[in-house]
């Protein structure tokens, strides 16, 4: 059901679902929808003040979200598609255009200095999502092994996931030896990417965010500050 609240002078619209969960769960999306679940015992004046003491975290996740449409609605207005940090042009083609260029389904062709897209029946959202987790997952892979000699004492080398998260850049998890990389990453100067593998691998051997935690990454990426605030704007 929809319901709403005020947070520092500013209303917000979410999504309440009742289910069988042990806590209240907070969930933002890449739109900046927010959907909170929580079990039939909890009161609502509960849950307005789980969101009140999440307030900071609510209007960040909203805000980030709105700059990211905004942004993704000036390249499309431009014709560009971001890739590893830079605005390449994108020119759309027709079926016939399509069949001559040697094309056979929907794709996004990345050249040197453009990209051709032929949409056939998918999104252009779509077809990007495809795009990027095929760099990702290319570049991702090199990461992944080029790193692995820092981290050969504390795990074997780790299963590699590409996904397309809303909330976060990358996980890792020790239990299953792997490491998740959003494929959004493909979007962001390569700096990036590679900040996150580091992310991730340190936490084989720090599973928290402590200063001996920063200070491994750092040993390996003295400039990850720079590449860590890039993903935060």
């Amino acid at each position: 059901m929809k319901k709403y609240i005020t947070i520092n002078n500013k209303t917000y619209e979410y999504e309440l679902t009742r289910k069988r969960v042990k806590n209240i769960n907070l969930r933002i999306d890449k739109t900046g929808k927010i959907s909170v679940s929580a079990n039939n015992r909890v009161s609502p004046e509960r849950i307005d003040g789980f969101l009140r003491l999440n307030a900071d975290f609510i209007e960040r996740a909203v805000l980030k979200a709105q700059k990211r449409a905004a942004k993704e609605k000036e390249l499309e207005e431009k014709s560009v598609i971001l890739v590893w940090g830079k605005e390449i042009p994108l020119s759309e083609v027709n079926a016939d255009e399509a069949r001559k260029l040697g094309y056979t389904s929907a794709y996004i062709d990345l050249r040197e200095d453009e990209a051709i897209m032929f949409r056939g029946d998918k999104s252009t959202e779509e077809l990007k999502t495809v795009l990027y987790t095929e760099l990702t997952k290319d570049l991702a892979g090199f990461y992944l092994k080029k790193l692995y000699p820092y981290y050969k004492n504390y795990t074997s080398l780790p299963k590699l996931r590409i996904k397309t998260m809303t909330s976060r850049w990358g996980s890792c998890s020790v239990k299953t030896g792997s490491i998740s990389i959003n494929s959004r990453l493909a979007m962001y100067p390569k700096g990036c990417l590679l900040y996150v593998m580091i992310h991730e691998y340190t936490h084989f051997i720090h599973r928290d965010h402590s200063r001996a935690f920063y200070a491994d990454i750092k040993r390996i990426m003295p400039d990850y500050r720079q590449w860590e605030l890039l993903l935060k704007i």
